[in-house]
């Protein structure tokens, strides 16, 4: 879907990411459904425990439930037709969350298509779309 990379970091110390969506040229490096007339990204992030065997024995710990994740961010409807700007993004937890040992953050983006509606917006469609795990860290 898109062929450069998104460049994203992952603060192990505050949890932040912070990601760069790619200059995007339609039929050169960005290769969205042209059947859908509106797209954009959708980045998201979350914190999971590993598990881990307790001090001196070989019994795993009970890990930490999944953590509450970070605010989702998904950027303004685009044509998909036209070409992108490189747009900078910041990923922070919506709550504390538990670093360290054990502990590994996710970090996802995903496409999802829309289509104009009758009073002008755009709507999602269901089911269209594509996502993948980008970065753990």
């Amino acid at each position: 879907m898109v062929c450069p990379p998104l460049d994203a970091r992952i603060d192990r110390v505050t949890a932040v990411i912070d990601v760069t969506l790619p200059h995007l040229q339609p039929q050169i490096n960005f290769f969205p459904n042209p059947r859908y007339a509106d797209s954009r990204i959708l980045m998201e992030c979350t914190a999971v425990s590993d598990f881990g065997c307790k001090e001196g024995g070989i019994e795993y710990q009970h890990p930490p439930s999944m953590m509450p994740g970070y605010e989702h961010i998904a950027p303004a409807w685009a044509v998909t037709k036209l070409q992108q700007d490189a747009l900078p993004f910041q990923l922070a937890p919506a709550k504390d969350l538990p670093l360290g040992p054990g502990m590994v953050n996710v970090f996802g983006a995903g496409i999802q298509y829309g289509m104009p509606d009758a009073d002008g917006s755009i709507q999602p469609v269901p089911r269209a779309g594509a996502a993948r795990t980008i970065k753990c860290g």
